[in-house]
């Protein structure tokens, strides 16, 4: 059985609320959509439901498939500090799972992009593909107002967008059906911001005066240096992570080393493969003169 919750005003879902029958020792939890699956064995009993700032109610089960259940919102509940905080339009875009979001989901990345490490500028595109699990025109892709959008590209031709701080409405030609399969290459380039060892990307030297370059993005976020849907809520279920750097240095990156390829350039491309699903913010550059081992498990390399 399915139990959406709900603020009982503005009718939204309402992410994180707890439901438990007393003594129970096992707890359900709603998502992002205030939906949560009430299991078999809680179907004759009384749950408790709490919400941070909700009041606190029971509701008596068996209740129909997909019921509604209204929380009233209790501005006494709110502690003080969070009653001084001021919330703006841009806090609103970067924090919530608008329905340009929850419209799609993730399927694969392939992330290409070079680095100018003197100028601390990086130029590429990441490769989208997400399905429609509702149609519509538009969906939300993220990358700091800083930053250029220097085209989207879909199906050969250059889609339209509109941006608001951070994030990049995207406009299609025609309406994506749900259920359905696309991609977009988003390319980009500027100079993201440096803010602190773990404020997004760092460019560094080591204690021989090399390059250090790395990445940390787990307050501001991973689209402080490349386009994605960032958002925790849905998480790409693999990626490709093609990295072009000066060929003194090495690119380390997640997943599985796959090749290195020298460009002709002075450059080397490095690619990456990541086989499980990871959310943006673990996606990481690691820049510098490392020094190469290897160990074996078995015969898996350990690179």
């Amino acid at each position: 059985m399915t139990l959406q919750i709900l603020n009982a005003v503005s009718k939204t879902p309402i992410e994180g609320a707890r439901l438990y029958v007393k003594d129970s020792g096992y707890a359900l939890r709603s998502d992002v959509n205030g939906r949560v699956e009430v299991p078999r064995e809680f179907r004759k009993a009384v749950l408790k439901v709490r919400a941070k700032n909700y009041r606190a109610t029971e509701v008596r089960l068996p209740l129909k498939n997909n019921a509604l259940l209204l929380l009233q919102f209790d501005s006494t509940l709110v502690n003080l500090e969070e009653r001084k905080l001021k919330f703006t339009r841009a806090d609103t875009l970067r924090g919530s799972y608008g329905p340009f979001r929850a419209n799609n989901d993730l399927l694969f990345y392939d992330l290409n992009v070079r680095l100018h490490i003197a100028e601390k500028y990086l130029a590429g595109f990441n490769r989208i593909r997400f399905k429609m699990l509702s149609n519509d025109t538009r969906i939300q892709i993220d990358l700091f107002d800083n930053m250029q959008v220097d085209s989207i590209v879909f199906e050969g031709k250059k889609l339209n967008y509109a941006r608001e701080f951070n994030a990049v409405f995207i406009d299609f030609p025609q309406t994506l059906q749900a259920g359905k399969t696309y991609e977009i290459a988003f390319h980009y380039s500027g100079y993201p911001k440096e803010t602190g060892r773990f404020g997004g990307i760092a460019f560094k030297q080591d204690s021989l005066g090399n390059p250090w370059i790395y990445t940390a993005c787990q307050n501001l976020g991973a689209s402080l240096w490349w386009p994605n849907k960032d958002q925790q809520p849905d998480e790409v279920d693999s990626m490709n992570i093609n990295i072009a750097v000066p060929s003194e240095v090495r690119a380390i990156s997640n997943g599985r080393f796959q090749n290195k390829t020298e460009l002709n350039d002075g450059y080397t491309r490095w690619q990456w493969k990541v086989h499980y699903p990871i959310n943006n913010y673990c996606v990481s550059l690691n820049i510098a003169k490392y020094t190469h081992f290897s160990e074996t498990l078995g015969d898996l390399t350990m690179d």
